[in-house]
């Protein structure tokens, strides 16, 4: 028997791998506060990781990168104010 709801069926792409890249948390680290425990990671070692797995597809999952906040967005506010620059590094 049906409930009434409809149920609609999503089909994706999936990628072989993911890079989550937490771009706002590194740009907003600040020295003072102590030492650094994590950066950015160079590509060389990304590699050498993903070489053995023979990815097909490696995806990149990050926040919007927008520049300025929009309560339309659920993003936070250090994820906007460092916006346009991640945005470059991930355009290189």
């Amino acid at each position: 028997a049906s409930n009434g709801s409809k149920t609609q069926k999503y089909t994706y792409d999936l990628d072989d791998a993911v890079i989550h890249f937490r771009c706002g948390d590194i740009m907003e680290m600040d020295a003072s506060r102590g030492p650094l425990n994590s950066g950015f990671v160079p590509l060389s070692v990304l590699l050498r990781y993903l070489r053995p797995l023979a990815p097909r597809s490696v995806g990149i999952v990050t926040t919007p990168l927008v520049e300025k906040c929009s309560s339309k967005l659920e993003t936070r506010a250090m994820d906007c104010k460092h916006g346009k620059q991640c945005h470059d590094i991930l355009e290189v």
